[in-house]
């Protein structure tokens, strides 16, 4: 009897290890995905962007290179020393670690990309990966858009800002003189949609930095200022008055949010200007998310 209740229960972990094994091993991506990143930014001596990825638990493969068109970027390997034969992936570049997937970033600097776009805006929504394991793969990436120079002679000086981890940024700047905001744009506003608030405001009053942190850490509905889809332009300020700009995306958006917001306008002088104000959001995940990614790349044929 007690044979045979043995052999019964051995049956049973038996039985419970392969169908385990069965569903991790459907769980197992074909390749890596990688999150969207919608990037806008400016030329810079040295251009390098982050990038993050999806890939299986036991994946020791880390990327090498990308290719972008004619434009190698060459990605930065952080300092790491094998504690075995087989210790050959850096763990330095993992952010998020899940039930049967890992969330990892990389650094690719773009050496020729100055050369290549001079006076022209560059973008690109997918590059091509190179892994130290030889795979090579084809990676939708969102958007990353790079304009060659900032604009001269910016009206609005930059003040202050500050971020919090609940979403929420301030920037405060000030009209170095009298002008007219015409209108404020965003590259992503098709995507981002309702996930990305703007609030402006403006006054003449001198901005406390205890105001800046109570404003931070008080409920969107009730900082002060007006919805910039609701404003009626243009949307005028004095010499020296100062222009707060409050901006909120939820803390968990599930991709790499780097943003430019464009103020355009004219100055009192009849000069028109842009001026750009940048921020940022890194990913972060649930388990639902990377569920939800995977079935999304699934159903868009990628995995």
């Amino acid at each position: 009897m007690k044979s045979r209740v043995f052999w019964i229960i051995l049956c049973l972990i038996a039985v419970s290890w392969v169908l385990n094994s069965i569903y991790a091993h459907s769980k197992r991506l074909d390749e890596p995905i990688f999150l969207d990143h919608y990037v806008e930014t400016f030329a810079q001596e040295y251009n390098q962007f982050t990038f993050y990825y999806l890939t299986n638990k036991n994946d020791r493969s880390s990327p090498t290179f990308v290719t972008i068109g004619d434009i190698t970027g060459y990605v930065e390997q952080a300092q790491h020393i094998p504690t075995n034969f087989f210790d050959d992936f850096n763990t330095d570049h993992d952010v998020q670690t899940f039930t049967h997937h890992v969330l990892r970033r990389i650094d690719v600097t773009l050496p020729e990309l100055n050369a290549i776009i001079q006076e022209e805006t560059f973008s690109f929504k997918e590059m091509e990966v190179a892994f130290s394991d030889g795979r090579q793969i084809l990676a939708p990436i969102g958007e990353v858009v790079v304009h060659a120079h900032y604009p001269d002679d910016d009206p609005l000086d930059s003040w202050t800002s500050s971020s919090s981890n609940t979403g929420k940024s301030q920037f405060t700047y000030k009209a170095e003189e009298a002008l007219a905001i015409e209108d404020v744009m965003l590259h992503f506003e098709e995507i981002l949609q309702e996930d990305l608030l703007i609030k402006m405001r403006s006054s003449n009053e001198k901005i406390r930095n205890e105001d800046i942190t109570d404003a931070m850490d008080d409920y969107w509905g009730k900082l002060s200022g007006i919805d910039v889809r609701e404003i009626e332009f243009p949307y005028e300020l004095e010499k020296d008055e100062t222009l707060i700009l409050y901006t909120q995306i939820p803390p968990d958006f599930p991709a790499l949010l780097e943003p430019l917001i464009a103020l355009s306008g004219i100055t009192e002088s009849g000069r028109p200007f842009t001026h750009y104000t940048g921020f940022n959001s890194q990913p972060y995940l649930e388990q639902a998310d990377v569920n939800r990614i995977i079935e999304q790349k699934k159903e868009e044929g990628l995995q």
